[in-house]
């Protein structure tokens, strides 16, 4: 009897170093029943067609290194003693992340948290990037990098801050949100002038 792997592949993406990126492709298992014995993984890049065939794997998941960027479709095919059965359809990496909403902020003394939404999930967002720019006309530089939705940070007092956040996934980057608005912190005291009178 042949089979078909299911449909759907959920895509799992880790960051590995040297600017390279580990992909994990997984299904569901077919049924015991089927009793098969390998899947078939075939693969397209930047585009939903010509799916060649990438490797074989017993289990229902299957690890490659790929190139930050790109974008790849996967189709998986399962093997019993019958053959080989159809090709599921075709599940891609994501595209570059949209631009996050809802920045803003929230400040007491010299300690902000920022906070913005959470992009949809069906982007796979792995990372947020959050920028700064001091003195409102230099230009926005990186901050930090998390994997929340928040950050909370003290600022340093006598100046003025703006803040933005991009999304990263396996695509790319996302365009910068718009800036919270600029935050005034006090400014130290001026000094004293002394005069004595006569």
């Amino acid at each position: 009897m042949k089979t078909i792997a299911t449909s759907l592949l959920t895509l799992l993406l880790a960051l590995t170093p040297c600017f390279a990126e580990t992909l994990t492709v997984d299904w569901p298992d077919n049924p015991a029943q089927e009793q098969v014995s390998l899947y078939r993984i075939f693969i397209a890049t930047n585009s939903d067609t010509g799916h060649t065939l990438l490797a074989t794997s017993p289990t229902s998941s299957y690890t490659l290194t790929a190139a930050p960027g790109a974008r790849y479709f996967f189709k998986i095919g399962a093997v019993n003693f019958a053959g080989n059965g159809p090709l599921s359809a075709s599940a891609g990496t994501p595209t570059a992340p949209t631009i996050p909403l809802g920045m803003s902020h929230v400040l007491s003394g010299n300690d902000i948290t920022l906070t913005w939404n959470a992009n949809p999930a069906g982007e796979q967002v792995s990372s947020y990037k959050v920028w700064v720019a001091t003195n409102s006309t230099s230009s926005f530089s990186l901050f930090t990098t998390v994997t929340t939705t928040n950050h909370a940070t003290t600022l340093a007092p006598n100046f003025v801050y703006a803040f933005k956040v991009s999304a990263v996934n396996f695509a790319g980057e996302s365009a910068q949100s718009a800036f919270t608005q600029t935050l005034g912190l006090p400014t130290f005291p001026q000094t004293p002038t002394i005069s004595i009178a006569p």
